[in-house]
């Protein structure tokens, strides 16, 4: 797998740096990632093993884990009052 779930947040991180230093409002990226939870139930799930197994191949991390460590970053840039 080319990008583990680790890079994948730290990718999150930096974009809702870059976003909020372009003028966007950091907390855009909650309502973004509340949107994909709202979907998460539509898709195709895997049946049988291979449900199981999916976790560990899952190359992205889940929605809510992806929203809560979004949900840092956010609250750390108010903390610190970066721009």
């Amino acid at each position: 797998m080319a990008y583990s779930r680790l890079q994948e947040l730290e990718a999150d991180k930096h974009g809702i740096f870059l976003a909020k230093a372009s003028g966007y409002q950091a907390s855009d990226a909650l309502s973004v990632q509340k949107i994909f939870i709202s979907l998460e139930g539509r898709e195709n799930k895997p049946i049988g093993w291979f449900k199981r197994i999916n976790g560990l191949i899952h190359t992205h991390p889940y929605n809510q884990v992806r929203f809560k460590e979004n949900e840092k970053t956010i609250l750390r840039l108010k903390k610190e009052k970066i721009d």
